[in-house]
């Protein structure tokens, strides 16, 4: 899967000087079509060719004039697609832009650094990027990070985490029923739950700068050892890096005689994988009795963001599993 994403971002070097070309990348990033600043390679290759570009074609042709190797983009993006992976184009300095109100024409008058995301996870927050030198007429290595691609123009190649099997966006929202979803009255013993806002204090811990904003998942558990409720959130990085993001949602309506006094809510950062890892944990309702032991199941690939007891008497207390922080009402 390394080598797929290296030979997708060494094709497109030889676009980093069209003109034609980028004026279809800026216009299908600035779409963010699944909330984010990219595009599939897929959906650009169709524009392209609407637009007179081979697409695949040139990025092999330049692989072969310019570093001697047969490269068949046609079959590694259909190999991907098999595994229900889909390629993509991320810009980040496009949130830049849109935070500073700035023009697309910011963008004008340099070449931008092209570099490949790691499959495998690393602390290391420096990429090798390859960037076209004007001067020199040549390809030069630049090792780039965060801060570097917030205020300069880079273009990640790295699988979208965003879509489902068939390359469309998976929506926001509720993805399991509540099975307590009947609200009566003020009656005692019982409320409603509203998760009001979350933030990620060191968002770089969870989801690397290179895959844009995270995919983020909640799954509530009660003394029955059963899934009370399970969320999915998807924001940019700006909207919840070490700010609050507004949710306003809510999450289910709290029996306690049914659900016990206390639940647990568990996070974890989606990136899928081809196995899975399990998350354990126990909780104790605050009125005694014996701790609750619950075990799930994440992607291999997940990155768990810890959890926290809710207790009944201690509601609107603030959450802060170190990775993750949120608020109810």
């Amino acid at each position: 899967l390394q080598r797929y994403l290296d030979y997708l971002s060494l094709g497109l070097i030889g676009f980093s000087e069209d003109e034609k070309f980028k004026e279809i990348l800026y216009k299908e990033i600035q779409k963010r079509f699944d909330d984010d600043y990219n595009v599939l390679i897929n959906t650009l290759i169709e524009e392209c060719k609407i637009n007179g570009i081979d697409l695949i074609q040139e990025m092999e042709n330049y692989i072969y004039l310019n570093y001697q190797e047969t490269i068949d983009f046609n079959s590694i993006l259909n190999k991907c697609k098999i595994k229900g992976l889909y390629p993509q184009i991320y810009i980040p300095i496009f949130e830049v832009i849109e935070k500073n109100r700035l023009t697309i024409d910011s963008l004008s008058g340099g070449n931008p650094v092209i570099l490949a995301d790691r499959v495998s996870k690393s602390k290391n927050p420096f990429y090798q990027g390859k960037h076209f030198n004007r001067k020199n007429m040549r390809t030069e290595d630049l090792m780039v990070n965060e801060e570097y691609a917030q205020n300069n123009e880079v273009w990640v190649v790295a699988f979208n985490e965003r879509v489902d099997g068939n390359g469309k966006p998976k929506k926001m929202g509720v993805k399991k029923p509540m099975r307590f979803n009947e609200y009566q009255g003020n009656m005692s013993g019982a409320r409603q739950i509203n998760l009001s806002k979350i933030r990620c204090p060191d968002l770089s811990a969870l989801e690397s700068w290179t895959r844009g904003g995270p995919e983020l998942w909640l799954v509530v558990f009660d003394k029955n050892k059963a899934e009370f409720s399970k969320q999915y959130f998807h924001m940019r990085r700006a909207e919840i890096a070490n700010v609050w993001y507004n949710v306003n949602r809510w999450i289910g309506y709290w029996d306690y005689a049914t659900s016990g006094d206390a639940l647990y809510f568990s996070w974890y950062e989606e990136d899928g994988g081809s196995n899975t890892q399990t998350i354990t944990f126990t909780f104790t309702p605050i009125k005694g009795g014996p701790s609750i032991g619950v075990s799930f199941k994440i992607g291999s690939a997940d990155d768990p963001a810890g959890g926290q007891t809710v207790n009944s008497d201690y509601y609107d207390a603030p959450y802060n599993t170190g990775l993750i922080e949120w608020r109810l009402y």
